[in-house]
């Protein structure tokens, strides 16, 4: 288990939070905003998102339009019912780095909502993006989640953190 920082937040709060985040020089880290699920695409990424024009990455659609234009989703899929879901998962994860990759080359701060997909193939999701974070390029992952005894859950399944994550609880 990794140690992170962990904030409760009401609204007002988080947008001016993530404003100033946009501007530090935070290294690789990684913010994780956890509410439920309505709130977070209410709120956060059709609302603050769009109002200072930060791209939102659904990486449930995205990797998976990615993961299955490819020749070998079939065989993939053939391979996960057969027992053997690590081609699979190498997609997803490979597909994941590339969707973040190339919301990164014009825009200094994204926002990455429905990691449910990173979750489902067993991908770790936030050391995965972590590899993409700079002091220039932010990343802001939404996330209907919840802390447990400082274990991070995403949808009911535990999340792999890294020192550099930073845990926002979105307060009602």
């Amino acid at each position: 288990m990794t140690r992170f920082e962990t904030r409760s937040l009401r609204l007002p709060e988080v947008a001016d939070t993530l404003r100033g985040f946009a501007d530090e020089t935070t290294g690789k880290a990684i913010w994780v905003v956890l509410a439920p699920a309505e709130m977070l695409e209410k709120t956060l990424a059709q609302q603050f998102a769009h109002a200072e024009g930060i791209p939102v990455v659904n990486l449930n659609k995205q990797v998976s339009e990615r993961v299955r234009a490819t020749d070998d989703y079939e065989t993939w899929k053939m391979a996960e019912k057969a027992g053997n879901p690590d081609p699979l998962s190498r997609a997803v994860a490979d597909a994941i780095e590339d969707c973040v990759r190339e919301d990164l080359e014009d825009n200094d701060m994204i926002f990455v909502s429905h990691p449910e997909i990173a979750l489902r193939y067993d991908v770790a999701l936030l050391p995965t993006l972590q590899q993409h974070a700079r002091n220039d390029k932010k990343i802001v992952v939404l996330a209907d989640g919840d802390i447990e005894n400082e274990h991070l859950y995403i949808h009911d399944v535990e999340a792999e953190t890294t020192a550099y994550t930073t845990i926002i609880n979105l307060e009602k």
